[in-house]
């Protein structure tokens, strides 16, 4: 086993420990005293853990700060406490550090600010509240603040996420007063931050504009959470933006409905739009007098070529800058279709396919029993929800009315991208939580 109990860079001024006379000093303690001692807590219902320790070499017993603190009576300041509890940040590998103390004695010092509150050694503290042996303690020395020396001791810390290190950077930058984007002379810098905490600065600047767009959305602890866990701030940030663009389209809905009525209204209302449902017209340039039972134009008006192009204007005005649109386009007109999708503002990604389990008969060399659906982005797309799988490629299903798609296909968009600002254009009827825009909606 590593030994994770050894002795850190920065040692403060020494202290003499305020410990109890009858209490024994830090040293080897036997597994069968540790057992011993665990097992007298846990039957005495005096333990301060949560959960059994484990100390076998495969468990990673963790406890965040806010919970120790309250279980084993800790004494930390309450800014760092806030500042702990914001970031979602644990004392971890805790089972280890009773291990490496049981068996090499108490090496690194708990750190203790001058009014004896923890400053660094959470999990050396528990450790020694376990083994039943008293903590060796130091003082923090000169005129250095619990926070500052807190944070500095965390800027060491291996074990930190990148999430992690990003809050803690926040809250640092935050507390100095450095504005993020801005570089202030006269204060510490948001580079000279970022670098501290192994990041870049870029980093700490969509940290900090994420944590104010999930502000505005009421996401902060969500958010935190989350960032903490190791989701990167770029996709969270582009998540809490579509999470603002669908609140102020269903405000503009419910506001001013008919604003939402034409892609003229929505553009000046300024809706954006983060997922586009998209099934044209298109016509097919079949003979307004064929015989072609199929013909597009005999169910419903077709849009030119050229005309469903000439949208993009529009299109690119209501659609957020990360956007996605599923684009249905009829296998022969696939090259129109890449048309539209550049005119529109977006970049091919992928295909899906809709299989038919019966198709009507065919003059042609090449039986159709699919239909096409293009995945398009723009920008840096969206994020689909972190809990859901993704959709497979195809999918078979019966035909049923004329050019009518499958529900499954919203039903995948509604499942994950449930945060997006969702509007189907040339709708045939109305979807639950989305925005429509067609002749037929």
């Amino acid at each position: 086993m590593r030994n994770i109990n050894t002795p850190a860079t920065a040692v403060s001024k020494s202290a003499k420990p305020r410990a109890a006379a009858h209490r024994p000093r830090s040293k080897p303690v036997s597994t069968a005293t540790v057992k011993s001692k665990r097992s007298r807590l846990k039957s005495s219902g005096t333990t301060a853990c949560s959960k059994a320790i484990d100390v076998g070499p495969d468990s990673k017993w963790a406890i965040s700060y806010q919970e120790a603190v309250a279980r084993f009576q800790l004494k930390v300041a309450p800014e760092i406490l806030d500042v702990a509890t914001k970031a979602h940040l644990q004392c971890t590998h805790v089972d280890e550090v009773i291990e490496s103390i049981r068996v090499n004695g108490q090496r690194v010092p708990v750190v203790l600010d001058h009014d004896d509150r923890i400053i660094d050694g959470v999990a050396r503290m528990i450790a020694c509240h376990e083994l039943g042996i008293e903590p060796k303690c130091v003082r923090l020395a000169g005129n250095t603040s619990s926070t500052d020396a807190w944070m500095a001791y965390n800027r060491a810390r291996r074990h930190l996420s990148v999430g992690e290190r990003s809050l803690l950077a926040f809250y640092e930058a935050q507390a100095a007063g450095v504005k993020l984007g801005n570089n202030d002379p006269t204060k510490l810098t948001q580079a000279a931050i970022a670098e501290s905490h192994g990041l870049s600065t870029r980093t700490l600047q969509r940290t900090g504009a994420l944590l104010s767009a999930a502000a505005n959305v009421d996401m902060t602890a969500q958010v935190t959470k989350r960032l903490a866990g190791g989701a990167s701030p770029g996709t969270l940030l582009r998540e809490m933006k579509a999470h603002g663009n669908r609140a102020n389209v269903n405000a503009i809905a419910a506001a001013t409905p008919k604003a939402l009525a034409t892609l003229t209204g929505m553009q000046k209302s300024g809706a954006k739009f983060d997922f586009l449902y998209v099934d044209c017209p298109w016509d097919y340039g079949a003979d307004e007098a064929s015989s072609w039972s199929a013909a597009p134009h005999k169910h419903y008006p077709v849009m030119p070529l050229q005309d469903i192009k000439a949208l993009g204007h529009q299109v690119k005005a209501i659609c957020a800058p990360d956007s996605l649109v599923w684009f249905w386009v009829p296998n022969s007109l696939i090259e129109s279709g890449l048309e539209v999708l550049a005119a529109w503002g977006f970049n091919m990604v992928t295909v899906m396919a809709w299989v038919k389990r019966s198709s009507p008969p065919t003059k042609g060399a090449v039986s159709p029993q699919h239909e096409t659906l293009i995945v398009g982005m723009r920008g840096n797309g969206l994020p689909k929800a972190a809990n859901e799988a993704p959709a497979p490629s195809v999918h078979e299903e019966s035909i049923s009315r004329h050019s009518a798609k499958p529900a499954w296909f919203a039903e995948q968009i509604e499942r994950m991208y449930p945060h997006a600002a969702k509007l189907e254009m040339f709708s045939r009827q109305p979807r639950a939580n989305w925005h429509a825009w067609g002749n037929e909606a």
